[in-house]
């Protein structure tokens, strides 16, 4: 039995600590970072950490996570309710340029390619369903509590209180074979999608295909919300 609870700063180390296991086998992940001219430095890692720290501390310092085991699994989400303050929008702006510093030429060539894909294709989605909804930013579990249902856990709780106060919940999947279905079960379906790598000779594998999925539902107002307790601060939810 395992407990559930609030994503807090006690958990950012761990968390950042699972995040390059987690991403492993992430196509993304790999279509970003593994290229022939790649970089392996002091710089390069602790840019990188400085990064995952400032971005799950964001999530932490708004409460707008939850973890199992303390971070073995986790799970974080923006809530329209919670925005980033201008300290952190700043910190995050401070970390992405460093991280930006550490890139190769042909790691910040592919950054850049999924950059404007990524932004068009959020400004059309948008364009079409508008208005305050929640996203999952991040789920995973590290490799040994993989297959255990942490992840179906975490994303119900998020969706949960989305479907609470009646709004959509979307995500960005950059990991089409190992996620769709687990996505689909919960209720997201894609809706948008673009391709990187498909031009780009340096990439001799398949092109990444990334969706946005959402979870609508038939009917917000008269669906059922999903059977779960939201676990308070410091007060487990045992799955």
């Amino acid at each position: 039995m395992s407990d559930t609870l609030m994503f807090v700063a006690e958990h950012v180390p761990r968390i950042v600590e699972t995040i390059p296991d987690i991403l492993a086998q992430d196509p993304l992940k790999r279509y970003l970072l593994e290229t022939e001219d790649r970089k392996d430095n002091i710089f390069t890692r602790a840019s990188f950490k400085f990064s995952a720290y400032a971005d799950m501390g964001t999530f932490a310092g708004k409460k707008t996570g939850y973890v199992i085991d303390n971070g073995d699994a986790h799970v974080c989400f923006s809530d329209p309710a919670k925005p980033t303050s201008r300290a952190n929008g700043y910190l995050l702006k401070l970390a992405g340029w460093l991280y930006g510093l550490s890139l190769s030429k042909e790691q910040t060539k592919r950054l850049k390619e999924m950059q404007v894909k990524y932004r068009a294709a959020i400004k059309e989605f948008l364009g079409e369903y508008g208005g305050d909804m929640f996203s999952i930013e991040h789920v995973g579990a590290i490799p040994a509590k993989q297959g255990h249902g942490y992840g179906t856990t975490l994303c119900k709780l998020v969706v949960a209180e989305a479907d609470s106060r009646r709004l959509k919940t979307y995500l960005v999947s950059s990991n089409r074979d190992a996620n769709t279905e687990f996505y689909n079960r919960l209720g997201f379906f894609a809706v948008k999608k673009f391709v990187l790598g498909e031009q780009n000779p340096t990439w001799r594998e398949a092109p990444v295909v990334i969706e946005i999925m959402i979870r609508d539902g038939p009917n917000l107002a008269e669906k059922q919300p999903v059977d779960v307790n939201l676990p308070k601060d410091g007060k487990p939810f045992y799955v």
